[in-house]
């Protein structure tokens, strides 16, 4: 996400439902004579990468405006010393000092969020520091009171800057930790206002999975090998410079119809429980949770934070962490529930729902999660594409790690045991 040594503190339905029978069977075997014209195109694309790939270097902060000079920072005597990378979000970041410590000027993407929406999170965040808890970032006030300042178009809010670096693949202390945060942050949450009811972010996904579906043929059609001719995939890779694209479009493709169906089932049955849902962080990975030794110091980016269900954070966040290694899994979800339980939470499902059954609905999310990211990847880069402020090889890196892990999820044995995947 950051691009830096130091961490910034950012505050960065109902379906029909498909059967395998609907789903076409086509031959994904591609014929070698239709890849020779992206092969050409993306040897010239290689010589051409300098110019094509992409920037590959942060893009440049905005300008600070006036108003969030005087009714932000001077408000809090605050000075800024440098700008840093707000990653894929379109965010502007800043790094500076007040008398209080660090502290992170951050200014939000146009249209995202509201300042109602913006004063949520602030509250929300406000509340886990009034209950003690010290790895998320104090938000200071502007001149008028409040905590964020519009310069007619964006917003920009000023935090404080945590300490730490985050890791990749933490030990075994530091993922104990990582749950037992996380899991002391719900319990926080859920003491304001929580409700058992189908979680949205399972009907989301049940939605737009239905919805990848029902454009299988024509993907097919478009990139399949009954199509002569592949001309989005072949300006996408002149565009990007990387050969990869057309073999990740293809996989995406043959996952999305060999696992999808089974999926949007599961994704179905789980979205007619009713969960408890409280305010959750939803883009919690491990970017975003940063370390001091092995005690956490700091959780940061809540711009995706709202309501839903605590599973949809332990599965993001362990995903991130371990992948396909099942085992750590197994005992990374094992240290949340364990936490829950010691700090006597609600409930996790209004009906009884044991630790397996609500593992397994924790690997049926991460399923989802990669499909749907693999799927995300592959309109924006190849069918509608986009431009980031990062190189592609970044990209192209996030969206084979999703395809990796969509097919450990069915090599693993784990899937065998159809007691795993009750939903």
């Amino acid at each position: 996400m950051y691009l830096t040594s130091n961490q910034p503190v950012g505050i960065c339905c109902k379906s029909a439902s498909l059967s395998s029978d609907t789903i076409p069977q086509p031959q994904y075997t591609r014929d070698q004579k239709l890849l020779e014209p992206l092969r050409r195109v993306a040897a010239a694309a290689h010589d051409n990468r300098h110019t094509i790939a992409g920037p590959k270097q942060p893009m440049p902060a905005l300008p600070i405006p006036s108003i969030v000079q005087q009714h932000l920072l001077d408000a809090n005597s605050a000075t800024i010393s440098r700008s840093v990378s707000g990653g894929l979000s379109g965010a502007s970041i800043y790094q500076g000092v007040c008398p209080l410590g660090n502290v992170c000027l951050r200014c939000w993407p146009t249209k995202h969020p509201s300042p109602e929406r913006l004063a949520t999170i602030h509250s929300h965040l406000r509340q886990a520091k009034d209950h003690g808890i010290g790895f998320v970032p104090e938000v200071y006030c502007s001149k008028s009171g409040k905590t964020s300042v519009s310069d007619g178009s964006r917003l920009w809010e000023l935090t404080q800057w945590l300490p730490g670096e985050p890791v990749s693949t933490p030990d075994m202390d530091q993922c104990r930790t990582a749950m037992h945060s996380l899991a002391k942050l719900h319990a926080c949450w859920q003491q304001s206002h929580v409700r058992f009811q189908v979680s949205p972010g399972i009907a989301e996904r049940t939605s737009r999975l239905a919805g990848w579906l029902k454009q299988l043929h024509t993907l097919v059609d478009r990139f399949g090998p009954a199509q002569g001719t592949i001309d989005s995939v072949s300006e996408a890779v002149q565009r990007s410079g990387h050969w990869e694209l057309p073999q990740l479009a293809q996989r995406t493709i043959n996952l999305l119809h060999s696992i999808g169906p089974s999926l949007h089932a599961q994704l179905s049955s789980a979205a007619q429980l009713q969960v408890s849902n409280h305010w959750v962080i939803r883009d919690i990975w491990s970017d975003h949770v940063l370390f001091e030794n092995s005690r956490v110091s700091g959780i940061i980016d809540y711009g995706a934070s709202r309501h839903d269900e605590p599973a949809l954070d332990v599965a993001r966040l362990t995903g991130s962490y371990f992948a396909a290694d099942f085992d750590a899994w197994h005992s990374a979800a094992s240290h949340y529930w364990q936490a829950r339980e010691d700090a006597r939470c609600q409930p996790l499902c209004q009906e009884a729902l044991d630790f397996d059954d609500w593992f397994a609905r924790l690997l049926v999310i991460d399923r989802a999660n990669c499909l749907l990211s693999a799927l995300q990847w592959l309109e924006w880069l190849v069918l509608s594409p986009r431009q980031f402020p990062v190189p592609t090889l970044q990209l192209v890196g996030r969206w084979t790690d999703f395809l990796d892990r969509c097919a450990a999820h069915e090599d693993s044995n784990l899937r065998s045991n159809s007691s795993l995947y009750p939903f």
